[in-house]
């Protein structure tokens, strides 16, 4: 069973098509979110009417402008009642927008958290201008080709996290510096 929704679908509504083991489509007029009955009893679970919205563009940092690039922006929100719903399941979005296609190049959609780190969609594909692809997470998220300046890692840009690795790697020397001289000094007073 699917049903088709508009953007917004009352409580019972969410719980007996959960229920049924329905999947659901709510649609904005620009942007679709189709989930199936395991995301349904999940959003049930949380209570209160479902309400989905987007829109083009969000409020961003200088770390998420950068992961962006030359990519358009949408902002998607899905609440429960009035509390906002990010992680409630697996879910495809259809996004309404032109997208010049380019020749040798993939066509890509990743959210953007708030640090500017980068989670690329799966199964991404573009018709008729629709893009759509599978999530498991509402945000902001980009549509487009990557530049080098979205910097195409993604872990926000720091160098595929060999940072953390430094880190870690002097720490865990500065122990070893540290053990060797209490053997040192333990040896000296023996």
């Amino acid at each position: 069973i699917r049903i088709n929704a508009g953007a917004i679908v009352n409580a019972k509504s969410v719980t007996s098509a959960a229920d049924a083991g329905a999947s659901m489509a709510m649609d904005t007029g620009s942007v679709t979110i189709s989930m199936g009955a395991d995301t349904l009893k999940n959003l049930a679970a949380a209570g209160g009417n479902v309400k989905f919205s987007a829109e083009s563009g969000a409020k961003m940092t200088a770390k998420q402008q950068s992961a962006v690039g030359d990519a358009k922006v949408f902002t998607i929100i899905l609440t429960c009642g009035d509390v906002e719903q990010y992680d409630f399941g697996a879910f495809r979005l259809s996004v309404t927008c032109e997208i010049t296609t380019q020749d040798g190049k993939e066509l890509k959609a990743w959210r953007i958290d708030d640090y500017g780190k980068k989670t690329y969609a799966t199964n991404v594909s573009y018709q008729d201008g629709v893009v759509s692809f599978d999530a498991d997470h509402l945000s902001i998220y980009a549509i487009g080709y990557e530049s080098e300046s979205s910097g195409d890692s993604s872990d926000g840009g720091n160098n595929g996290g060999n940072n953390g690795m430094f880190l870690y790697a002097g720490i865990g020397a500065i122990a070893v510096l540290a053990l060797l001289g209490a053997v040192f000094v333990m040896r000296r007073r023996a």
